[in-house]
């Protein structure tokens, strides 16, 4: 089983890197790519990725909107690449369960790992999830 990822945001030039890192990977499916966080957003809804990479500083919307909305969806974990990893993207990714901070300058070694590392996390929220849901209720 492949793991479905949606990559959003970034310059060109940047998501070409993380676009060939993510294809080097056999167990990992990119299912698409969005410019911008409304196109992220209609993706998400539409192919239902497991994990999320994405830049948290996008055009159209960036830090706690594009955070909220996204985490607020059921459905995939999220990596965020901020511009510079500073406090601001630390507190933001503190208050967000399902995000994870990445560090741009580490991305050749932490994101296969961290995408595979996301799914499990996201594989497992949705196991509990089932199995509470098949759970009888105690009167």
């Amino acid at each position: 089983m492949s793991i479905r990822v949606l990559l959003a945001g970034g310059n060109e030039i940047s998501r070409k890197a993380i676009r060939n890192l993510l294809e080097g990977a056999p167990e990992v499916q990119l299912v698409a790519e969005g410019d911008t966080f409304i196109q992220a957003m209609q993706i998400i809804g539409k192919l239902r990725p497991r994990v999320l990479v994405m830049d948290l500083y996008m055009g159209d919307q960036r830090d706690v909107t594009a955070l909220s909305a996204v985490s607020g969806l059921i459905g995939p974990r999220l990596l965020v690449i901020p511009l510079w990893n500073d406090d601001e993207p630390r507190s933001l990714a503190d208050n967000f369960d399902r995000v994870q901070l990445l560090n741009k300058a580490k991305l050749a070694t932490e994101l296969i790992p961290a995408v595979k590392s996301a799914h499990h996390k996201q594989m497992n929220l949705r196991r509990e999830d089932g199995e509470a849901r098949t759970q009888p209720s105690n009167p």
